[in-house]
């Protein structure tokens, strides 16, 4: 019977660390005071959300009150870009894409460190607003080991571990769409950044079915980030791989070579990417057959992140550069 017990209660643990959302404040109904003005809200009213680079995303909240003279209105449903119900309880963010070279991201620290080779589910919800004369595809999350700064209006240069299909335009402005997927982790990862980080060339632009055009640029509301353990546990991160890779050598000093197990998944989308422990990509190239060898002389010292990138899958691996 002890020992019944104490496999129920084992079951019952694994099962409140799987539903435990690592992401605070993530339907942005935590404020320090009532939003009122677009633009300088999200500094200000919730915390510990912030944004990594010069733009300022917003706030939403019911408690600012409606009035329909109030061009600066953040309130919750109605405010200066339509009418939205939250997802969750009665706020939520909002972010702009102004093209390249201007971009609003909103970052937050995770509750803990993700740990290596165990899955996490990542997930948030979006809406365009009904006066948001463009509408865009390829919306994503970037997680990763330390905070991004950047003293820019610009995209950040990182590429998404979560993302939304290419081509499929999000312009729904009665429901929340979802953009989701499964991250397995290097191991160290604290931050989740979400917006768009791809450059004009690598992004779709249609207009949008607007009340009152012409309105913003592509505008989306943000709502229920969830990031949480979803298993299973496994002794490596090659074993969730649909196949696995080998580096030789490793610690290496100018090439190193990527084996795969096998050519199974092996097509024009497959590639092998290079990233500083930073998270920045560094280098990126297509694998052709299984055996390929990487160029790394330039790179200074230290520990880098190789990532085997498919259609299907996505595998990571620790690098020693010496």
């Amino acid at each position: 019977m002890r020992v019944l017990l104490v496999f129920f209660f084992l079951f019952v643990l694994q099962g409140i660390y799987a539903q435990m959302n690592l992401v605070p404040n993530w339907s942005f109904e935590d404020t320090i005071s009532c939003p009122h003005r677009q633009g300088v809200t999200f500094y200000s009213y919730t915390p510990p959300w912030f944004s990594p680079s010069e733009n300022t995303p917003d706030i939403y909240n019911s408690c600012d009150s409606y009035s329909s003279t109030d061009d600066s209105l953040m309130g919750v449903p109605h405010n200066w870009l339509g009418y939205q119900q939250a997802h969750t309880g009665s706020g939520y963010a909002g972010f702009e894409w102004a093209q390249s070279d201007d971009c609003d991201y909103l970052s937050v620290k995770l509750k803990s460190t993700l740990k290596e080779g165990k899955k996490y589910c990542i997930s948030f919800y979006v809406n365009p607003g009904n006066y948001s004369y463009y509408v865009i595809d390829r919306i994503g999350a970037y997680i990763s080991v330390d905070s991004l700064h950047a003293s820019t209006y610009g995209y950040l240069h990182y590429i998404p571990q979560i993302e939304s299909p290419v081509g499929v335009i999000i312009a729904d402005t009665v429901n929340w769409t979802e953009i989701s997927g499964e991250y397995t982790a290097a191991g160290g990862e604290q931050y989740i950044t979400i917006g768009c980080f791809r450059p004009d060339s690598m992004v779709q632009i249609a207009y949008g079915d607007t009340i009152n055009p012409p309105g913003s640029w592509p505008y989306y509301y943000l709502d229920d980030v969830s990031a949480y353990y979803c298993g299973p546990d496994t002794t490596g991160i090659n074993e969730l791989c649909q196949y696995n890779f080998t580096i030789f050598p490793n610690p290496v000093k100018e090439y190193f070579n990527i084996e795969l197990s096998n050519s199974k998944g092996l097509n024009e989308n497959t590639f092998i990417s290079v990233y500083n422990i930073q998270g920045q990509l560094i280098i990126q190239q297509s694998i052709k057959q299984t055996n390929t060898e990487v160029d790394i002389s330039k790179l200074s010292k230290g520990l880098y992140i190789v990532k085997v990138d498919a259609l299907t899958n996505t595998t990571f691996k620790k690098l020693i550069k010496e």
